[in-house]
C-alpha cells in the first residue's frame, strides 16, 4: 500500500465506530499537518465515504466542522456457517445489523445441502429492500481455512467436504465479491471494530459452538499465524487420556468441553441408568438431548448436567489460563453459546461462572484478578457480524488505494488549502 494509500487507508480506520472528528483532529491522529488532513477529508467527502456531521465543540474560536464515515455508503452480507447453525445478517459500513435470516440447522446433510441453504441465505439479503450498495459477501466457516484462496480446507464433522473453493463457487451462484474466512477469526475482527476493542487493544476471543476456537488480538491486530490457521485452542490436547478427537489425537479440548461432548456424556450417563430431568427436558428421546436441554436443567439445579457443565467449564478455564499465561491479555471475551443467555440459551452462566473461577485459580498469581473476563458485546453474532465486517474492509482497503491516485495527498506546506 501507498504512502498515500496507507493515509486514507488510516483515517478510515479511525471513522469505522462512527465516531465524528474534526480536521485538526484527523491531523494529530494520523500525526500530518492540517492541509494535508483536510485535503484527505475533502476527497473522501467527494467520494462520498465521509459525510459532514455539524460542528464540534468551540475552543474559543468558530467551532471546527466535523465528518465521519457515512454508514449509508455501502452494505456489506456476513454469513456464519457451523455444523450447528447457518446465520447470515445485512450490515452497514459501522457494523450495524439492518437485517437477519437462517438460525440453527437439523438433522443431516452433506455439501450440496450447506452450499444450497449459504446460497439462499446469501440471495435473500441481497435482495432485502434495505440494501442500496453491496459491498460483498463475507462467509465465515468452522475448520480450517485458506482465506487467501478463499478455500474451504475442512469443514468439521462432513465427510465429503475437503478443499472446497468456496469464493469462487459462490461468487459464480451470487455474481458478487465473495471473501472466505475461518468463522472465530471473523467473529474476533468484529470484536477488534465493534466490540471488545473499543475497551482493549489485547484480548482473547473464546468462541464455544459446534467445536471451540480462540482469537488472539494483540496491540489490536489479530493474530494468524503462517497459515492463517491460528487460534485452534480445540485441538490443545488437555487429557491425554482422554475420548478420540475427530482430528485423530485423544483428549483435545473439543472432545472433552465441547457442547457435542457434553451431550455425549449426557446421553452415557443416562444409559447407565443416572438420575436425570435432562431426558424429561428432552422429551423422553434421547436424541432430543442438546446443549441447551442441558443448559436448562443446569439451570433448575440438575446434578448430572452442573456436573457436566462444570466439567467441561473447568477443561475451558484451564485451556484459557494456559494461553493467557503466553500472551497477557487485558481481556478475555466469551462467545458463541457462551454468550447465549438471550440467544434462548438460557443456563449459559452455568458454564462462563465456572470457567472464570478456574481461570483465576489456574493462571499466574500476578495476573489472577488482572485478566477481566467478560461476555461478547456483540452475543452470539459475532462470526456473522464478523464476516461483514472483513468484506467492508476488503472494500476500504481497494477503495484507499485506488482513490490515492486520483485524489493525492496534498503537500504540507502554506499554500495547501485548508477547508475548515
Amino acid at each position: 500500500m501507498s504512502d498515500r494509500a496507507q493515509f486514507r487507508w488510516n483515517l478510515l480506520e479511525m471513522m469505522r465506530d462512527g465516531e465524528a472528528f474534526s480536521r485538526p483532529q484527523i491531523a494529530e491522529h494520523l500525526g500530518t499537518s492540517l492541509p494535508t488532513a483536510s485535503g484527505l477529508a475533502r476527497d473522501m467527502l467527494a467520494d462520498g465515504l465521509l459525510v459532514e456531521a455539524g460542528r464540534g465543540p468551540s475552543t474559543g474560536g468558530r467551532p471546527a466542522a466535523i465528518v465521519q464515515l457515512n454508514r449509508q455508503f455501502a452494505q456489506a452480507v456476513g454469513l456464519s456457517i457451523s455444523r450447528r447453525e447457518i446465520v447470515g445478517v445485512l450490515t452497514d459500513m459501522n457494523g450495524q445489523i439492518l437485517a437477519r435470516v437462517g438460525g440453527r440447522t437439523e438433522g443431516e446433510f452433506d455439501r450440496q445441502q450447506v452450499i444450497e441453504h449459504v446460497v439462499r441465505a446469501a440471495e435473500t439479503l441481497l435482495g432485502h429492500d434495505q440494501m442500496r450498495k453491496p459491498a460483498g459477501v463475507g462467509v465465515g466457516i468452522s475448520g480450517i481455512v485458506d482465506s487467501e484462496a478463499g478455500v474451504s480446507i475442512q469443514f468439521p464433522y462432513l465427510s465429503d467436504w475437503h478443499d472446497v473453493r468456496l469464493a469462487d463457487l459462490l461468487t459464480n451462484r451470487l455474481k458478487a465479491l465473495v471473501v472466505v474466512w475461518n468463522d472465530v477469526q471473523a467473529a474476533s475482527q468484529a470484536e477488534i471494530r465493534h466490540g471488545a476493542g473499543r475497551l482493549s487493544d489485547d484480548f482473547l476471543y473464546l468462541h464455544v459452538g459446534k467445536g471451540i476456537g480462540l482469537g488472539v488480538v494483540a496491540d489490536g491486530k489479530l493474530l494468524r499465524g503462517h497459515l492463517g490457521h491460528a487460534g485452534e485452542l480445540g485441538h490443545t490436547v488437555v487429557d491425554p487420556n482422554g475420548p478420540i478427537c475427530h482430528c485423530g489425537n485423544f483428549g483435545c479440548l473439543e472432545s472433552v468441553a465441547s457442547p457435542p461432548a457434553i451431550v455425549a456424556g449426557a446421553i452415557d450417563a443416562l444409559s447407565r441408568g443416572v438420575q436425570s430431568s435432562i431426558l424429561r427436558q428432552a422429551g423422553g428421546r434421547t436424541e432430543a438431548i442438546t446443549i441447551a436441554t442441558i443448559l436448562q436443567a443446569a439451570r433448575k439445579n440438575d446434578r448430572l448436567a452442573s456436573n457436566l457443565l462444570h466439567t467441561a467449564a473447568d477443561h475451558l478455564g484451564q485451556a484459557l489460563a494456559n494461553a493467557a499465561n503466553i500472551v497477557n491479555p487485558e481481556l478475555v471475551v466469551l462467545g458463541g453459546i457462551l454468550a447465549g443467555e438471550e440467544e434462548g440459551l438460557a443456563g449459559a452462566s452455568v458454564l462462563t461462572d465456572r470457567l472464570t473461577r478456574k481461570l483465576n485459580h489456574t493462571i499466574l498469581p500476578a495476573l489472577a484478578g488482572k485478566t477481566r473476563v467478560i461476555v461478547s458485546p456483540l452475543g452470539p453474532l459475532a462470526a456473522p457480524i464478523g464476516a461483514a465486517t472483513v468484506v467492508i474492509d476488503h472494500m476500504l482497503k481497494r477503495l484507499a488505494e485506488e482513490r490515492s491516485d486520483a485524489h493525492p495527498v496534498p503537500a504540507d506546506d502554506a499554500k495547501a488549502a485548508d477547508p475548515i
